[in-house]
């Protein structure tokens, strides 16, 4: 078995040379190998497919040989054994309910915290700067563009925003709520901190490390909101909303073979608690959701500037009362059985690699 987090970026296969040095010994050694990965991401976009294709066809491989154990519920192939599993952040202790229901106090409207920079939270990152209402938000960004940023995404940037680089580079590491970490990926905070910060929240823009349209992820980023019971916008791939209230969708990617589970009962747990997550449509609604990319970031931010210019955003929580609870609900119950699965999981992967730098 192969944990690929150091491998399997977004847009690209890293570190190609060592990656295939480890399947071609597995291969060797047991004629099958299995590949892993904790982050949801798309196979095809990020070009896992051609760099398999590649290898099967120099060694004269058999593709059903290469198992891909994903998050990404929506992963298929017609040759390669795809099997997915629920999320791992499930089962971090960082993700907890909250002990109390944590009012807004007003003082800011809305919150966005950005780590690993990608196209789409470049672009949120530039807004933001100009946005006419940025005293009102609560807001982060702790990747720095002149250290590192991946090609494909810095490309992609630039062709859809029409920027030039060296604006791009006019956006610094900064954060509202913490010192600047130098990790691409935000450190944990404990449920006192988030609390002190939803406090000052109505509505989060929530922004997913994945935008591939055959890729949908339900992490702790999702769950944030739901648990504080706060609104949330979703950037993530076109569809990835109408993907997410399908039950049917949301119950099969949990778990990749129910006969693999020591409590094999998880699943109808799961279930009998689950009637689907809502997306305050009586609020702003889910068009956005048919929009990708930057123009995903533009809609977003004209809803919320709507929001805050016509004051609606004070009345926000009356309006999404119903779906704000449902989620609460929904997550609540969801959360134990889902930390026992994604435990479970965590047989597959290697997660001392993880640490590991690109």
């Amino acid at each position: 078995m192969i944990d690929l987090q150091i491998y399997w970026g977004e847009t690209e296969i890293f570190y190609k040379a060592a990656l295939a040095s480890k399947i071609i010994k597995c291969m060797q050694q047991q004629g099958k190998v299995v590949l892993t990965s904790a982050e949801s991401r798309s196979a095809t976009q990020s070009g896992l497919y051609a760099f398999l294709d590649e290898l099967c066809n120099s060694w004269g491989w058999n593709p059903n040989d290469i198992t891909i154990i994903t998050t990404n519920p929506l992963e298929r192939h017609s040759e390669y054994n795809i099997k997915t599993m629920a999320h791992t952040n499930w089962a971090k202790d960082c993700l907890k309910i909250p002990d109390k229901f944590v009012p807004w106090d007003g003082s800011k409207t809305y919150g966005m915290f950005l780590g690993r920079a990608t196209a789409e939270r470049i672009h949120a990152a530039v807004l933001n700067q100009s946005f006419e209402y940025k005293d009102q938000g609560l807001t982060s960004f702790h990747h720095n563009l002149r250290e590192h940023i991946d090609t494909p995404e810095l490309v992609k940037y630039l062709c859809e925003s029409d920027s030039r680089y060296s604006e791009l580079l006019k956006i610094t590491p900064y954060s509202d709520i913490d010192p600047v970490s130098k990790l691409e990926v935000l450190a944990y905070k404990s449920n006192d901190d988030w609390a002190a910060i939803y406090q000052q929240l109505a509505l989060e823009l929530v922004f997913e490390t994945s935008t591939a349209p055959d890729n949908v992820t339900f992490s702790e980023k999702i769950m944030k909101p739901m648990l504080y019971r706060r609104p949330f916008m979703l950037i993530a791939g076109a569809g990835a909303i109408k993907t997410l209230k399908s039950v049917d969708d949301f119950l099969g990617s949990c778990v990749h073979d129910p006969r693999q589970l020591s409590d094999k009962t998880l699943l109808d747990q799961m279930a009998k608690c689950y009637t689907g997550f809502k997306f305050f449509e009586n609020a702003f609604g889910i068009e956005y959701d048919n929009d990708h990319g930057i123009d995903r970031v533009n809609h977003v931010f004209d809803i919320l500037h709507t929001l805050i210019r016509t004051k609606k955003i004070e009345k926000l929580h009356e309006r999404c009362q119903q779906d704000i609870e449902q989620n609460y609900d929904s997550i609540t119950k969801l959360y134990p059985i889902m930390k026992k699965l994604s435990l479970q999981n965590m047989k597959y992967f290697d997660a001392a690699s993880w640490t590991e730098k690109r």
